[in-house]
């Protein structure tokens, strides 16, 4: 279970058609953008039964493969925040996540308010999921002054 007591994600990704196992990828790990075309005639998921042409470098080959047998996604996003000079804070999450469980992890992240005072680098949620990534703050959301508090102080005053 993780923290926020649900089970964790166990969608997969898997090959579904013929179509997929023929695909042309745009490498984004460097300024090359290396046009890689990734072939599987087997039809299965392990790295032996892949090809790769295109790639500059080995780097590119380690991107086709992970993108076509494991893809990962990071996310960006932002959740509520109670009692603070903004509405919103943004996060992120501190590893990738598997693709297939992307949608019901973004959902997880936005079931929750955040109370304030919120700081760079707080982690908001831990173990998102069971997946071993957690959510932390982008940016420091500092709790607001209460006007009621300050029209209090001013009323003693008079």
């Amino acid at each position: 279970m993780t923290v926020s007591g649900r089970e964790p994600c166990t969608k997969g990704n898997r090959l579904q058609t013929t179509a997929e196992r023929v695909r042309t990828l745009t490498c984004i790990i460097c300024p090359n953008g290396c046009e890689i075309r990734a072939e599987n005639k087997a039809g299965e998921k392990e790295a032996a039964d892949w090809r790769f042409e295109g790639a500059l470098c080995p780097r590119g080959e380690k991107y086709a493969l992970q993108e076509m047998t494991d893809p990962r996604r990071t996310i960006a996003t932002s959740a509520a925040v109670r009692g603070g000079e903004e509405p919103l804070v943004s996060l992120r999450l501190t590893e990738p996540i598997p693709l297939g469980c992307v949608r019901e992890a973004a959902e997880e992240i936005h079931r929750y308010t955040l109370i304030a005072p919120i700081h760079a680098g707080d982690v908001v949620i831990r173990n998102l999921l069971g997946l071993g990534s957690d959510v932390i703050a982008t940016r420091t959301v500092k709790a607001a002054v209460k006007a009621v508090q300050a029209c209090t102080v001013r009323e003693e005053m008079s």
